[in-house]
């Protein structure tokens, strides 16, 4: 059976789908009862528990994510919408490696910023384009853009190496 050779790999997985099992009535269903125990059986648990459909009063949870790895940190619900009767679900599987996360991440240093030669570059711009631009909409946008390039002109994008972290105060206790 694929569940069987699938939960003996010791990798986490994660089984999405509209099983049409109303897990809400796992007490008083034996067919929805007997879903879940099989799937626990392999050590699978739902990470929904709110109703994922409603259609004309009743609310039914069918549509459902299954992890076999509770020890993880997730976070999981439903996108409530007006389009559908049936709800998307979601699951955000939380990475544990500070490593992994910041490797190729790219920092601004703010301490090469000069609170002088920032005012010296906004007295140097010419700000008069903005006044004939347009629609009030292109113009923020235009001095936006012109400030946040004075902005970071001192501070560029510096690639965070494999070993370091952001903060001193990140380690692993």
């Amino acid at each position: 059976m694929a569940l069987e050779r699938l939960s003996s790999t010791s990798k986490p997985i994660y089984v999405m789908s509209d099983f049409n099992i109303d897990l809400l009535k796992s007490e008083a269903c034996d067919f929805s009862h007997n879903f879940l125990l099989f799937m626990q059986s392999y050590s699978f648990s739902p990470v929904i528990d709110k109703s994922t459909r409603v259609h004309n009063n009743a609310a039914i949870l069918i549509d459902n994510i299954l992890v076999n790895r509770i020890g993880f940190k997730l976070s999981s619900g439903n996108i409530v919408s007006d389009i559908r009767d049936h709800y998307s679900q979601f699951c955000i599987i939380h990475s544990l490696s500070l490593k992994s996360r910041y490797q190729g991440t790219k920092i601004r240093y703010y301490s090469r910023f000069s609170e002088e030669n920032f005012i010296s570059d906004i007295s140097r711009t010419d700000w008069t384009g903005l006044i004939s631009n347009g629609s009030v909409d292109k113009r923020f946008s235009s001095f936006y853009n012109k400030l946040n390039k004075l902005v970071n002109k001192p501070m560029l994008l510096s690639k965070l190496y494999q070993n370091a972290r952001p903060n001193n105060y990140l380690n692993r206790g």
